[in-house]
C-alpha cells in the first residue's frame, strides 16, 4: 500500500481531528458543568476518552481487514462519521433528564450517557489510531500533527467560547471534522466519499450559521430540572449564565431575598433579579434608584455584620457578583469600594445590560468593578483595606484540567488567607460567609481552621480573641435538614469589648445564633477547635477533614477523608454534593483500572491468544507505553495547579499551560523523525532522565520563580510560563515516536495495541492525580509521574530490541 503520496493531506487530517477531539473535550466539560455536577462531568470525559483509548485495541484484533489497500477509504469513512455521530449523539443528550440521585435508574442513565458521549470519541479514537498503524514510518510527522492540533485546539477554547455559546462549539467541532474528512477523502482518491465530504462540510457551515442565528441546540435540562424562565443566556470559557427577571426558587412573597436575613425585618422589598452560573450558583440583583431606604433590609443580612464594626470602611469585595454586597457596603457609607469579579459576563450585565435596574450602581464613583481572579489581583495590590469581604464565592464551575479543581479553590487556602491578612488595615476585618451544615458545619469549620493558621503565622499569642462567628438557620436543605448561613470575622487585632457587645447585641436584636465570639461559645466543635492544644490531633479526630488547605492541596470543599470514602452517611446538606464527588472520584479510579484490564487485555486474550505467546519478550516495552501514558498526564495534572493559581485566571492558565506543553511536545516529537535509528535505546534513556531532571528542578524552583513574579503583568506572566514550559513540553513529546520506531523492527503490527494501552493509562493517571493531590497534594502526585518516568527508564534499558 502507497501511503507516500496523500501523506501530506493525512497530516492535515490528523492535526484537525486532533484540534476537534480536544476542543470537544473541554466544551463538553463546560456543558457537562452545566447540566449535571462538576463530579459527575469528570466522571463522562474520563470514560469517553476511555472509549477512544479502546479503539486501538479494535483495531489490533481487527487489523487483518482494517490495514491493507483499503485502509484510506475506511479513514475516510470513519472521518464522515465522526461530525455525523457528534451532532446525533448530542442532541439525543440534550434531551436526557439527568437525576442526582444515587439509584438504579440513574445508573443506567449515565451508562446511556456515557455510551451516546463515548461514539463520536471512540470514532476519532478510530482515525488517529489506523493512521499510525497503516503509517508508522511517519510516526515523528504524525505525532507532531496530533499534538499540535491539541494543542491549538485548547486556546482556540477561549475566543470561539466568548463569542458563541457551547452547543454551537459543538457544531463547529463538526464543522472541523467535516473539514478533516475533506483531506482524508481525498487522500483515498475515492470521487464519490470527496463530494460527500464537500457536501457534509457545506451543511455543517449552515447549520453554525443557523445555530449562531436561531440557537436551536438548547440546553433543555439542567442538574435534573427542566430550565425555563430565563430571561437572558450568555456563555464564555468560564461558565454559563442566565438572567432571571425574579428569584426563581421564592418562597416567602413578602420578604426580599437573603442569604441570612433576618425574621425581624418588616420593610420594603425592592425588585431583584437572578444570575445563575451553570445552574447552580446564584447571585442577586437588587433594584436601586439611590433611596438607601429601599435596601435597608441589606442591614438585617448576617453577609453585614462585620460592617457595624467600621465607620465609612475602605472595602474590598472579591467576588461581588449581582452587587448585593457592593450595595451593602455603598449603604454603610463607604466611599471606596473595590470589587474583583472573575466573570466579565457577570460584569456587563450588571454594568450596561441592567444598569437602570441596578442604579448604575457598577458605574458609580464610589465603586471600582475589576475584572480579574482574586488572588491574582491582591498580589499586586499596593493598597490595604479596612475590610475585606467575600460572601459565598462558589461558581461550583470546574475548569478542564479535571473537573475537581474548581474555580475558586485558591481562594480559601492558607497563603490565600495570609494575603488577606497582610491587606487588612491596622485594625481591619476579614469577612467571609458560607453555608452552615447541621450536624457537621465542615465550611465554617475550615474558615476557622484557616483563621487560626494565618493569626498563628503572623505571631498573634492568643488567635481565640480575634475571631467571631455567627449563624442564620432559615432553609431546608436537600435532605429536608434545617441548614443555614454563616458569617466568619477575623480581625487583624484582637477584638475590644466594645467590639464583642456590637455583635452580641445584633445577635440578640436579630434573631442570629451566636456561634463564636471571644466571650461566648455556642458550638462544642468550634469550642474543641479554637481552643485546641494540638489541632492537627484534632483534625485527625474529627469525622471530616477540616485542616487548613494550601495552594498545594487547595481543595477546599472536598473533606471527606480517604478512610470514610464509603462510609460516611452522606445527609449533610449541600455538602453532601461535595462528600459525594469524593466518592465518585474513588468509584472511577477503581472503574477504570476494573476497565483498563478488561477492554485492553480481554479481548487480546480472547481472540489474539496464539500471537500474544510471540511478543512475551515486548512486555516490557507495553509496559514503557503504559508508563508514558501515566507520566505525562500525572506531570500535566500537578503543573496545572501551579500555573492557575500563578496566572490568575482559572480556564485561561488551563488553555496557556496545555497549549505550551503540548506545542513543545510536538516539536520534540518532529525533531525525533532525524534521529538514528541506532543506538535508540541509549538516546531514549537520555530523554527520558531528563524529564525526570527537569520535573525535579521544577519541584523545587517553580514555587520561588511564582511567588516572585506573581504581581506582574499578565502579559509577562504568560511568556515566563512558555519558557519554563519549552524544555520539558520539548523532552517528553519524544519517548512515544522513539518508543514506536523501537517497535518498527520488532513488532509493528501491535501498534494500535499500545496506542490503546497509552491512552487507557493516560485517562487512569488523570483519575489517580487528582486522588493522590486531594490526599496528599499535587507535589506528591508530580513526583509519582517523576517515578513513572524513571520505571520507563529501566523498561528501555532492559529490553532487548531485534536487529534491524
Amino acid at each position: 500500500m502507497n501511503t507516500e503520496k496523500p501523506l501530506k493531506k493525512i497530516l492535515f487530517g490528523i492535526f484537525l481531528i486532533c484540534f476537534s477531539t480536544l476542543f470537544l473535550e473541554v466544551t463538553l466539560s463546560r456543558i457537562f458543568s452545566v447540566t449535571m455536577w462538576y463530579h459527575f462531568a469528570f466522571m463522562a470525559i474520563s470514560l469517553a476518552l476511555f472509549g477512544m483509548s479502546c479503539s486501538g485495541i479494535i483495531i489490533y484484533i481487527l487489523k487483518d481487514r482494517l490495514i491493507n489497500e483499503r485502509t484510506p477509504e475506511f479513514l475516510a469513512l470513519s472521518s464522515l462519521m465522526f461530525p455525523v455521530s457528534l451532532l446525533i449523539s448530542f442532541i439525543v443528550y440534550i434531551n436526557l433528564p439527568f437525576s442526582l440521585k444515587f439509584d438504579t435508574k440513574t445508573f443506567f442513565m449515565f451508562l446511556i450517557i456515557y455510551f451516546i458521549i463515548s461514539i463520536p470519541f471512540f470514532i476519532s479514537g478510530l482515525i488517529v489510531s489506523l493512521t499510525f498503524a497503516s503509517n508508522f514510518k511517519h510516526i515523528s510527522k504524525l505525532y507532531f500533527s496530533d499534538l499540535l492540533g491539541a494543542s491549538l485546539g485548547c486556546i482556540s477554547l477561549i475566543p470561539i467560547l466568548s463569542y458563541i455559546s457551547a452547543p454551537n462549539a459543538i457544531i463547529f467541532v463538526a464543522l472541523l471534522g467535516s473539514i478533516a474528512s475533506v483531506f482524508f477523502c481525498s487522500a483515498s482518491d475515492n470521487k464519490r466519499l470527496f463530494l460527500l465530504s464537500i457536501g457534509l462540510t457545506v451543511f455543517s457551515i449552515s447549520f453554525l450559521i443557523y445555530g449562531i442565528i436561531e440557537n436551536p441546540l438548547k440546553i433543555k435540562y439542567t442538574k435534573a430540572y427542566k430550565e425555563y424562565g430565563y430571561i437572558y443566556e450568555k456563555w464564555n470559557p468560564l461558565a454559563r449564565i442566565t438572567v432571571y427577571s425574579s428569584f426563581p426558587f421564592e418562597g416567602e412573597t413578602n420578604k426580599p431575598f437573603g442569604w441570612g436575613l433576618s425574621n425581624t425585618f418588616k420593610g420594603f422589598k425592592p425588585k431583584e433579579m437572578w444570575i445563575e452560573q451553570d445552574a447552580s450558583a446564584g447571585t442577586p440583583i437588587v433594584e436601586f434608584d439611590g433611596d438607601i431606604e429601599k435596601i435597608k433590609f441589606l442591614s438585617y443580612d448576617i453577609t453585614a455584620l462585620a460592617y457595624y464594626l467600621k465607620q465609612n470602611p475602605k472595602v474590598l469585595i472579591i467576588g461581588p457578583g449581582g452587587g448585593r454586597d457592593v450595595l451593602t457596603a455603598f449603604s454603610f457609607g463607604s466611599k471606596k469600594i473595590t470589587g474583583v469579579e472573575i466573570n466579565p459576563n457577570i460584569i456587563d450585565v450588571v454594568k450596561n445590560r441592567y444598569k437602570e435596574f441596578t442604579g448604575n450602581l457598577y458605574n458609580r464613583k464610589e465603586v471600582e468593578i475589576i475584572k480579574d481572579e482574586g488572588r491574582s489581583y491582591i498580589s499586586r495590590s499596593q493598597d490595604n483595606y479596612d475590610l475585606i469581604q467575600l460572601s459565598l464565592v462558589d461558581s461550583w464551575a470546574a475548569i478542564s484540567a479535571g473537573a475537581f479543581i474548581l474555580t475558586e479553590n485558591n481562594l480559601y487556602t492558607k497563603e490565600a488567607f495570609a494575603s488577606y491578612y497582610d491587606h487588612l488595615a491596622e485594625n481591619g476585618v476579614l469577612t467571609m460567609s458560607r453555608w452552615f451544615f447541621t450536624g457537621l458545619p465542615g465550611e465554617t469549620l475550615r474558615l476557622v481552621s484557616l483563621g487560626l493558621k494565618t493569626l498563628e503565622d503572623a505571631g498573634v499569642k492568643d488567635p481565640s480573641k480575634h475571631i467571631m462567628v455567627v449563624k442564620k438557620s432559615h432553609f431546608m436543605n436537600f435532605e429536608g435538614v434545617p441548614d443555614g448561613v454563616a458569617t466568619f470575622i477575623m480581625k487583624k487585632s484582637a477584638f475590644g469589648d466594645e467590639e464583642i457587645n456590637v455583635i452580641e447585641d445584633l445577635c440578640s436584636k436579630l434573631g442570629f445564633e451566636i456561634v463564636y465570639t471571644p466571650r461566648t461559645c455556642n458550638e462544642e466543635s468550634f469550642k474543641n477547635l479554637i481552643y485546641a492544644k494540638n489541632l492537627n490531633s484534632f483534625f485527625d479526630s474529627f469525622p471530616i477533614d477540616i485542616s487548613p488547605p494550601t495552594d498545594d492541596r487547595p481543595f477546599f470543599f472536598h473533606m471527606l477523608k480517604i478512610k470514610n470514602f464509603y462510609k460516611l452517611n452522606l445527609s449533610q446538606g449541600m455538602m453532601s454534593i461535595h462528600l459525594r464527588a469524593v466518592t465518585v472520584l474513588g468509584t472511577l479510579l477503581i472503574i477504570i483500572t476494573i476497565l483498563s484490564i478488561i477492554f485492553i487485555f480481554g479481548p487480546l486474550l480472547l481472540f489474539k491468544k496464539n500471537e500474544i505467546k510471540k511478543f512475551k519478550g515486548k512486555v516490557r516495552l507495553l509496559l514503557y507505553f503504559a508508563c508514558l501514558g501515566l507520566g505525562f498526564m500525572m506531570i500535566e495534572i500537578s503543573l496545572i495547579q501551579q500555573f492557575i493559581l500563578f496566572l490568575g485566571h482559572p480556564l485561561y492558565s488551563f488553555s496557556v499551560f496545555l497549549f505550551s506543553l503540548l506545542l513543545f511536545s510536538s516539536l520534540g516529537s518532529f525533531s525525533t523523525e532525524y534521529f538514528n535509528k541506532i543506538a535508540i535505546k541509549n538516546k531514549l534513556q537520555i530523554i527520558l532522565m531528563s524529564v525526570v531532571l527537569i520535573v525535579l528542578l521544577y519541584i523545587f524552583i517553580l514555587p520561588k520563580i511564582m511567588g516572585y513574579f506573581l504581581g506582574i503583568d499578565i502579559l509577562y506572566k504568560i511568556i515566563i510560563t512558555v519558557g519554563l514550559l519549552a524544555p520539558l513540553g520539548f523532552f517528553m513529546g519524544m519517548p512515544f515516536p522513539l518508543g514506536i520506531k523501537l517497535l518498527e523492527n520488532d513488532s509493528p503490527e501491535i501498534i494500535p495495541w499500545v496506542w490503546g494501552i497509552n491512552g487507557a493509562t493516560s485517562v487512569l493517571a488523570t483519575i489517580l492525580s487528582t486522588t493522590v493531590a486531594i490526599i496528599y497534594g499535587f507535589s506528591l502526585a508530580l513526583i509519582f509521574g517523576a517515578v513513572t518516568y524513571v520505571i520507563s527508564i529501566l523498561l528501555v534499558r532492559f529490553y532487548k530490541s531485534q536487529p534491524t
